[in-house]
């Protein structure tokens, strides 16, 4: 109503839904909604939307992340969404599954770590990115961690009350404080991901860049920037479609490695990087 440009920081799958089921009343009003301008979901969603190009005709994309540290309102978001259980998108359609449903070896660009499924962002951003039927999202994650979930999976439920609620968001508040500056500026955030065809085809791809927190900061002013100089069409976009696989390239200390050929990848890789 009030003809106002909307953007946000958010990585919840409800909230990405509601957002693009308006494109219509966006595009009739003349305003962009462009919600997850932050690590949720600017890297992943740019390298899911590389990788379908890569090899058209995808059905299957795997995303996989490792951060480092959250901050207290992060840790809360995700206790809030821990009774919801898991999520995946299967032939179209998002569906529930248990917590920590799957885990594989994932390759990022540093050494492989054991990740495990979690309902992420990219559920909702990356199909409307990709049109890519079956999603998974995975995270890193200590086996130890990984075991403990599936352990309390019939506890989860539990999770959602009220009292359990605040006393969980209580010991948040007192006990997790979030990656300080020397940290920020330290850390790395690693992404990779990896889309199949029918045919058996595959493709795999990768990037490196900022840590997550300070990531945000820097994707979310330039996508402001852009969204003020009308270069975002009226509708409810995501940041690849809004503005393109080339958007990483703005990101200082970025890189993004894909293989340069869908059949004989040995041909060599393609690299992307602004160090700024």
């Amino acid at each position: 109503r009030a003809r106002v440009p909307y953007l946000d920081i958010t990585g919840e799958i409800g909230v990405f839904e509601s957002v693009f089921a308006r494109h219509a009343e966006a595009a009739k009003a003349g305003v962009p909604l462009l919600p997850g301008v932050g690590f949720d979901v600017v890297p992943s969603d740019v390298l899911a939307a590389a990788l379908a190009a890569a090899l058209p005709g995808a059905v299957r994309l795997q995303l996989a992340f490792r951060g480092f540290g959250v901050s207290a309102g992060t840790a809360r978001t995700m206790l809030e969404g821990l009774p919801k259980g898991g999520a995946a998108r299967v032939d179209g359609k998002l569906v529930e599954v248990p917590v920590a449903w799957k885990t594989r070896k994932v390759p990022f660009p540093d050494r492989p770590r054991l990740a495990v499924t979690i309902p992420w962002g990219d559920l909702s951003t990356a199909y409307r990115s990709t049109g890519i039927p079956n999603i998974e999202t995975y995270m890193a994650m200590d086996p130890s961690h990984v075991s403990a979930l599936r352990w309390a999976r019939g506890l989860l439920p539990l999770a959602g009350l009220s009292p359990v609620q605040s006393l969980l968001s209580a010991w948040v508040g007192k006990g997790v404080a979030g990656p300080t500056p020397e940290e920020r500026a330290r850390e790395r955030s690693l992404l990779w991901g990896r889309v199949e065809d029918g045919a058996g085809r595959a493709v795999e791809g990768t990037v490196e860049t900022l840590e997550a927190y300070t990531l945000t900061a820097e994707t979310a002013c330039l996508a402001v920037e852009r969204v003020l100089r009308g270069s975002v069409k009226p509708g409810a976009w995501t940041p690849s479609r809004a503005f393109g696989p080339g958007f990483l390239e703005s990101i200082r200390e970025t890189r993004l490695t894909l293989p340069e050929g869908v059949e004989g990848a040995g041909a060599g890789r393609r690299s992307v990087a602004r160090k700024g």
